[in-house]
């Protein structure tokens, strides 16, 4: 069981069920009675008229349930778990005054991630989301690819003997693929680092089991196996096929419909690890 890192900027990935923070103190005030009661209109003489208080089961002015409430979300704004990241405070569960909370009373936030549930209409859906996520990403890696290939083609006179479209579609399936790996492993993985961890175990060899620096035909069934798990060595066959090759487009799909298959799998299987999690849902005390 990790702890709550006071810092901003945890997002879904980063939460386990278990996580415990404490947000610091704060001191309730006569002033804070006051100010929330013209604020909510709510001048109840349990809260405002202390000779009134005084012949109630308390003896003296009480604070606002929803006063010790409104405290407790800004104690645990403040301890920097949420903060930017939160999109909207979508409901209350369960929520009970146990005790009452007077002036001068000292109170603090004690908070445990007691589940994870993923929001089943984010954008849309799920799909959406996903998309939303993943699009921006796969522009500007799309982009930096492009530039390379322009530069490769027209500079360095690259030959292009295939199809330009099937070019473009396997690097389009090919820079999709990889975010969802990367995806894949943060949502299967905790912490973060062990999910960066472990994708670069499994891709590191790439360059070695893609046949870069050593023809695959060559390769023992360990290697060869594990390059084809790899969305990057059917990217470059594809690669090859289009440009040195210029392979005839009805026998060029092949790598391409591998390439839709990972995006396929890795999203239907991104899609059920999202739904079968609990989302953050903290549990304020």
């Amino acid at each position: 069981m990790s702890s709550l890192p006071l810092i901003t900027g945890l997002f879904f990935e980063d939460f386990q069920v278990g996580q415990k923070g404490v947000s610091a103190t704060r001191t309730i005030t006569e002033h804070d009675i006051v100010a929330f009661a013209g604020l909510s209109g709510d001048f109840n003489l349990i809260h405002v008229d202390a000779e009134f208080a005084k012949t109630t089961p308390f003896g003296q002015r009480v604070a606002h349930g929803l006063l010790g409430l409104a405290i407790a979300s800004g104690l645990a704004v403040q301890t920097g778990v949420l903060g930017a990241n939160v999109m909207a405070f979508r409901e209350v569960n369960e929520w009970k005054f146990i005790k009452p909370i007077f002036i001068g009373d000292t109170v603090h936030v004690e908070m445990e991630i007691a589940e994870l549930k993923a929001l089943r209409r984010l954008g849309g859906g799920l799909l959406p989301a996903m998309i939303g996520k993943i699009l921006p990403y796969t522009i500007v890696f799309l982009v930096v690819l492009g530039i390379s290939d322009f530069v490769l083609f027209k500079f360095f006179e690259l030959p292009l003997r295939g199809a330009r479209g099937l070019l473009v579609l396997a690097g389009c399936l090919f820079v999709v693929s990889c975010q969802l790996i990367g995806s894949l492993l943060a949502l299967l993985l905790r912490p973060m680092a062990t999910a960066v961890s472990i994708g670069t175990l499994l891709t590191a060899p790439a360059f070695g089991f893609m046949g870069v620096g050593f023809p695959r035909l060559g390769m023992n069934a360990f290697a060869y196996g594990w390059g084809e798990l790899l969305p990057c060595t059917w990217y470059l066959m594809a690669r090859v096929d289009q440009t040195i090759r210029g392979t005839p487009v009805d026998l060029s799909w092949k790598p391409i419909l591998v390439l839709a298959a990972f995006v396929a799998a890795l999203t239907s299987l991104t899609a059920l690890r999202t739904r079968n999690m609990r989302g953050p849902l903290g549990r304020i005390a």
